[in-house]
């Protein structure tokens, strides 16, 4: 089935599929979906005996937490393939312009998606070739494809592309070498490509197929036909479809060319094989079919709800804040408000006066962070106003010394002070955020931190509520998270659990008080297992 928001790319669809000749059991177009939507499609389509595969082109989505819950349901049943489209600013103009309805953050969707077990398509052509991979056969049961060719250098580029979509290309072991000699002679090329050269006939691709698709070290077969005058396409589409049997493991078949192989491919088409027209068309629908068959082993369950009640009594002062035309909170005002909701801040004052700041660093042992006070100045490393590792003894100096700074380098901004705060212990430094997306709610951040996250970009999304499973699979998605998780260069694992806690607090104070837009922690620093984190610097906006 194919569920579209756009008539115009539906009809010249239909006319595609009619050439490929490819069915469709249901075509909806959506437009701006005034009273069915596209959830309640995919709904009714999750019992319609003729649908296999659900397709759909989406320009926005209306209820985003109804969409995840009723996908979470179909997708380990029926696959849903999404392309959806607005995801850069030209074409999140397009979008507008052409439906009147605006699209949510890229990032939201393809996490969306990802926790609610849909497998999101790049274009058109991805949309497709995935639909028909997992249409016509089952989907592989792992990563290890053996390629299968008469023409070597569209094998490396399908050993290359399957490689960049994460899948395996081992080399047969001497059992299958032999067997593959034994039914191809000594010529062929037997390592993975399994090169059968240009003359490969009809029976020695049934033969090598028949080889990789019993054994055991294979998941999947990519066979490869490049035309020539040795050769017969035709003959070749019969010869796989007998290799392929039962069809307990999948073939897929990609005949590059287009006028001495059409009647080939379309003899693969009547066969249930699913045939493209490049390597790197197949890897990536192989590589979506196996993440289709990850969603239907492992089906994304609904996420548990946090217990918001320690954030319930911050409400009422952001939403006071909020009604005095507050733009976001200052760290004088945040910070009090986390520390009540049990947020592990380090030790910090807020010093109006260098007395102030003087008093703070005798009570605690150095040495301290200097931060620049002020509501005019949201990013203070930009502009010398943070100085770290200052001893007690010179926090007094450095509370002048920092204004004078920011003060030369921002005329305008009003200065209240500084923030003097305890520094944290070793550890490695992460962010923490959320964005309350417009059509999805919350959407949490984890990555790397400090004053690179931006250019860096190790980061992973995910929409709240979510698992710890989920939780720790956003840490898997990062390079921080992945030395914190395992160690790296001789450090030790991190306190984990700590952080896993940290980002459902962040996950449930954005569900408690829906007036904060925008929430950061950053850098937060997490410490050793079993020694915790700790909160260094946060800020929220409205």
């Amino acid at each position: 089935a194919f569920l579209s928001q756009s008539g115009a790319l539906g009809g010249a669809l239909i006319d595609w599929a009619k050439g490929q000749r490819i069915g469709l059991s249901y075509f909806a177009s959506l437009g701006n979906a005034a009273d069915l939507t596209e959830t309640d499609f995919i709904q009714a389509l999750n019992v319609d005996p003729h649908t296999h595969v659900i397709t759909t082109y989406i320009e926005s989505i209306h209820d985003g937490p109804r969409f995840m819950a009723t996908a979470r349901e179909v997708a380990p049943h029926t696959p849903i393939i999404a392309l959806k489209v607005g995801g850069t600013e030209a074409g999140a103009r397009a979008v507008a312009s052409h439906t009147a309805s605006l699209g949510g953050l890229d990032e939201a969707y393809s996490a969306a998606f990802k926790q609610s077990g849909v497998v999101r398509a790049r274009s058109v052509q991805e949309l497709f070739d995935t639909a028909i991979a997992l249409a016509y056969q089952q989907p592989p049961r792992g990563p290890r494809v053996a390629i299968l060719t008469n023409a070597g250098g569209p094998a490396a580029v399908a050993a290359d592309a399957l490689a960049r979509n994460g899948l395996q290309t081992p080399e047969p072991d001497e059992a299958i070498r032999q067997a593959l000699r034994d039914a191809l002679g000594d010529y062929p090329q037997l390592f993975n490509p399994i090169d059968m050269l240009g003359a490969a006939s009809s029976p020695e691709y049934e033969a090598a197929a028949r080889i990789l698709l019993a054994s055991d070290a294979y998941d999947a077969v990519l066979a490869i036909l490049v035309p020539n005058t040795a050769n017969d396409p035709v003959g070749a589409a019969d010869a796989l479809a007998r290799a392929a049997g039962d069809g307990s493991k999948p073939i897929y078949a990609c005949f590059m060319g287009d006028v001495s192989i059409r009647e080939g491919r379309q003899r693969l088409h009547q066969h249930r094989i699913p045939v493209y027209d490049f390597p790197e068309n197949g890897a990536r629908a192989i590589a979506n079919a196996l993440r289709w068959r990850w969603v239907r082993e492992s089906p994304p369950a609904a996420p548990p709800q946090p217990d918001t009640s320690p954030f319930q009594p911050l409400r009422p002062e952001i939403q006071r804040l909020a009604r005095e035309g507050r733009d976001y909170l200052a760290e004088a005002e945040l910070y009090p408000l986390l520390e009540e909701a049990g947020f592990p801040l380090a030790p910090w004052v807020a010093a109006y006066t260098k007395r102030t700041a003087e008093a703070f660093a005798s009570n605690y042992p150095g040495p301290f962070a200097v931060k620049i006070l002020s509501p005019d100045i949201l990013h203070k490393s930009d502009i010398g106003g943070v100085v770290l590792n200052v001893p007690a003894a010179e926090v007094g100096k450095a509370y002048w010394d920092i204004q004078a700074q920011v003060r030369r380098r921002a005329p305008k901004a009003g200065l209240q002070g500084v923030i003097v705060q305890q520094m944290a212990g070793p550890g490695v430094e992460v962010i923490i955020g959320m964005r309350r997306d417009p059509t999805f709610g919350p959407m949490i951040l984890f990555g790397g931190g400090g004053v690179y996250v931006v250019a860096l970009r190790d980061v992973a999304f995910r929409i709240a509520p979510f698992s710890d499973e989920e939780a720790r699979q956003m840490l898997s998605e990062t390079v921080a998270g992945r030395m914190l998780l395992y160690g790296a260069r001789g450090r030790r694992p991190g306190d984990v659990e700590a952080l896993v806690q940290l980002i459902h607090q962040v996950a449930a104070l954005a569900l408690a008080v829906p007036e904060l837009a925008e929430f950061e922690l950053n850098p937060v620093i997490v410490h050793g297992r079993g020694q915790g984190v700790t909160v260094v610097d946060a800020r929220a906006v409205m």
